[in-house]
């Protein structure tokens, strides 16, 4: 009989440090937290690369356009010019020559306005391959070569 009374008695404890609020109130406030990924994946073209949004400050203050040039480093030519604009006005730009990768980012506003994340062959032309990230979320920003890998993987 002692021995169901200690076993009930552990049941309880456990139950009860499983049940606690803080912990919940915590992993909750970490979901809130964190980022909305928008879309990712790998992208080969000749003529550029363009996705629009309409977006506003809810989901997160800032909007990330994460690349990597995949194209050969030995292909010098073949840049990138990445961009955000917010309607008609562009208000990011990057270029990144081939095996490198940088992460554009923007404010946003207040009111739902759509944003477009773009990446196109730079002055020498070529076909271009990339691999991104748009992600919405806090001003803070991960290294971007090591973000992509994790989020969209390593080429086959």
């Amino acid at each position: 009989m002692k021995k169901y009374g200690v076993l009930a008695a552990l049941v309880m404890a456990f139950a009860l440090t499983g049940c606690g609020g803080e912990k919940q109130t915590e992993v909750a406030a970490q979901e809130a937290m964190a980022d909305t990924m928008i879309n990712s994946g790998r992208e080969t073209s000749d003529g550029g690369f363009e996705r629009t949004y309409p977006l506003d400050n809810t989901q997160g203050e800032a909007l990330h356009f994460y690349v990597t040039n995949e194209r050969e480093p030995s292909d010098v030519y073949t840049e990138l010019v990445v961009t955000i604009s917010c309607g008609k006005k562009e208000v990011a730009r990057e270029v990144i020559l081939p095996g490198e990768s940088t992460v554009v980012t923007t404010m946003l506003t207040e009111k739902e306005k759509e944003y477009t994340c773009k990446a196109e062959p730079g002055k020498n032309g070529g076909d271009m391959a990339l691999c991104y990230a748009i992600v919405q979320g806090e001003a803070e920003t991960e290294e971007p070569a090591a973000f992509l890998d994790e989020i969209v993987g390593e080429p086959e």
